[in-house]
């Protein structure tokens, strides 16, 4: 498949990205959601969410996550639901902007990933797990994309510029 914009051809690798970000958006928002949900009670919210799960009381996780949401301030909670709205907000611009392949979004994208990453290399140096070195490895590769492709497009652009 040819890479091009605005000739009815879809760049495989923008649309992957773009599938990535929306689907931060969605558990962003669904984050977002259950933070402001808890914040009245927490553990008593958590219980009555796994309940309409049918997930079972004595289950070893949901225990854990209660204790753990136990001693989270509203304030947090709020805080927590705020952000989690705020980031939705920036991947879904980001995310759609890949989709109909604009420029701008790929810009876009590539600062916004690149502020993540030392905070990324941060939590894997703190708490190391397999998922945050995918998490990362996934940024990395999209940034490396993203790069190559807007430094290949500047070099065409240059190239068409200097032949006329």
């Amino acid at each position: 498949m040819v890479e091009q914009r605005g000739h009815g051809k879809r760049a495989v690798g923008l649309a992957l990205i773009a599938i990535g970000k929306l689907v931060k958006v969605s558990l962003l928002l669904g984050a977002g959601v259950a933070a402001l949900l808890m914040a009245h009670d927490p553990p008593q919210a958590l219980i009555h969410g796994a309940h309409a799960l049918g997930i079972d009381a004595g289950n070893h996780w949901l225990h854990a996550a209660v204790a753990k949401v136990s001693g989270v301030s509203v304030k947090h909670l709020h805080e927590i639901g705020l952000g989690s709205f705020v980031y939705a907000a920036v991947f879904a611009i980001e995310g759609t902007g890949l989709w109909r392949q604009k420029k701008w979004a790929e810009y876009l994208t590539v600062i916004v990933t690149l502020s993540f990453v030392p905070f990324e290399i941060y939590e894997i140096a703190q708490r190391f797990s397999a998922l945050r070195v995918v998490t990362l490895s996934l940024n990395l590769a999209a940034l490396a994309y993203l790069l190559a492709r807007l430094m290949g497009q500047r070099a065409h652009e240059r190239l068409g510029n200097a032949s006329r």
